[in-house]
């Protein structure tokens, strides 16, 4: 696959075929039932075609691996990641990191990769290890235990940790509960068709339908979050020595400057933080999937019969031989 360098893609390139469905229609049938309707537009328009979801822009849908590949590998001046991710804007924020291109990635970059210096990355593992044999303990044993929602709960709680800087108690709760209930609405495939954030669509969305839901979750978390980047602010001038102890990524970013030597406003900062979240619950999520281990031959010997049939069977049996190949 031949990909255009972005000033030439504008003028020659075409979108792949779509599907020829009137109206929401694909959009509906994406949000009942996403990967078979995928699958099946694969299966009679080829391995590279566009989808329209409502309120969005088309979607190029990718499957060969080869063409992937290329994708994830291709200089940033051939495709822009961060444009990609728009849809990402109403959870994450328009100055994130993620969303970024060119220069503003660049120096936003730049800002971020003290919090990924080894040092700092060696001091977490305590915490992880810490956080993760207490929850452990309190998981029910010699009975069935589903473990996709207390990985990930414990998962949370440790990039909280590690963000905020947060000690266990009320706080913590609070922010894991209202930054989870919002970071689970990017796990609906609704979310994939965000209205423009400044567009009229956008206004009347706020108030009415998922997306209104969405937004007063979204203010719930942010309230705590700006609460406490205001805290920390006051503690850095107040409090220096107290500050300088701290090695969390919120403490980074306060001491980060922009080149003509200001700091991150409360605004950024609050985009960086939840973005720090979400690109490490799902980096997370990714080394989770797609089961958890069993030293139990039982757990394994009837676990085809415990898998529903869909109707596409290639993503339950992926899963099923990716979660007996982790079995060590």
């Amino acid at each position: 696959m031949k990909i255009p360098r972005q000033r030439d893609a504008g003028a020659s390139s075409e979108s792949p075929t779509r599907p020829k469905v009137p109206g929401a229609a694909p959009g509906c049938r994406h949000l009942d039932q996403p990967l078979a309707f995928l699958e099946r537009c694969r299966d009679r328009y080829g391995h590279r075609f566009t989808i329209r979801l409502p309120a969005s822009p088309p979607f190029v849908m990718i499957t060969r691996p080869e063409e992937i590949k290329e994708i994830f590998t291709a200089p940033a001046d051939v495709l822009a990641p961060g444009r990609g991710a728009r849809v990402l804007e109403p959870i994450v924020g328009s100055t994130s990191v993620i969303l970024l291109d060119g220069g503003a990635h660049m120096e936003q970059r730049r800002l971020m990769l003290p919090a990924f210096h080894g040092e700092r990355m060696e001091r977490l593992a305590g915490l992880v290890a810490a956080v993760a044999e207490r929850d452990i303990a309190s998981w029910p044993a010699e009975r069935p235990l589903e473990l996709h929602s207390p990985l990930q709960r414990l998962t949370l709680e440790i990039i909280l940790r590690a963000v905020f800087g947060l000690e266990p108690g009320p706080r913590l709760d609070a922010l894991r509960d209202r930054l989870g209930a919002m970071l689970a609405f990017g796990d609906r495939a609704i979310s994939l068709m965000p209205p423009p954030v400044n567009s009229r669509l956008a206004s009347l969305l706020r108030r009415v339908g998922p997306f209104a839901s969405f937004w007063r979750l979204r203010q719930n978390a942010d309230r705590l979050v700006y609460e406490l980047i205001s805290e920390r602010r006051r503690e850095q001038r107040e409090h220096p020595d107290r500050h300088e102890r701290r090695d969390d990524v919120l403490a980074m970013l306060l001491e980060a400057r922009h080149e003509d030597g200001s700091t991150l406003s409360p605004d950024e900062l609050r985009d960086e933080l939840v973005g720090q979240l979400v690109g490490r619950r799902a980096a997370r999520r990714a080394d989770d999937s797609p089961g958890g281990r069993s030293r139990d031959d039982r757990v394994f010997s009837g676990l085809g019969a415990a898998v529903p049939r869909t109707r596409s069977s290639r993503p339950a049996s992926v899963a099923i031989r990716a979660a007996l190949g982790r079995r060590g």
